[in-house]
Parts: structure tokens; C-alpha cells; sequence
């Protein structure tokens, strides 16, 4: 189903979401209301391990979330399809 989702055509959010704070809050309200104007699905796809693990990986790894209660929160805040990106070497070079 999540692959139909974005084949068809939908809004998508793109980003780590880690924590799924008030700002992150802020923008999932706005890309659902976009959705829901245009009829279509909304979509958020995000990322594992955290990109700062490639980007700056001297620094620890700072998860607030795990990927399960990532899924939760965004689901919660209206998501209609959560795709999930592994992240490797060769895909942040």
C-alpha cells in the first residue's frame, strides 16, 4: 500500500523527524491540510540510521526516537503512508 501511495501521486514530507517536535508538528499540520485540499494522501519519508551518523560521525548519534515510535508519532499527527529510508554509504555520497 505505502508504494501505491506515492505512485499515485500524494503530498510528501521529507525528513528525519526525530522526536517529532513542535516544529516538525507545525509542518505535518500544514502538508495535511494540503493533502486534504488536493485529495490526496499524505506521506512522510524518513530516514534510518540518522543521517548524522554518515554526516558528521564523530558526533553520537542523539536518537530520541526509536524507528517504531517514530512511525507512531507521525501516524498520529495524520500520516497516511510512512516510508522508510535506509540510509547507506553510497546513498548520502
Amino acid at each position: 500500500m505505502q508504494s501505491d501511495v506515492i505512485q499515485k501521486g500524494c503530498v510528501l514530507a521529507i525528513g528525519n523527524f526525530d522526536g517529532v517536535h513542535k516544529g516538525h508538528q507545525a509542518l505535518l499540520k500544514n502538508a495535511r491540510k494540503t493533502a486534504d485540499e488536493r485529495d490526496a494522501p499524505f506521506g512522510v519519508l524518513t530516514f534510518t540510521p540518522h543521517p548524522r551518523r554518515f554526516f558528521q560521525p564523530d558526533l553520537p548519534p542523539g536518537r530520541l526516537t526509536t524507528d517504531v515510535q517514530k512511525q507512531k508519532l507521525l501516524k498520529k499527527h495524520g500520516c497516511d503512508s510512512l516510508p522508510l529510508r535506509i540510509l547507506t554509504r553510497t546513498c548520502v555520497t
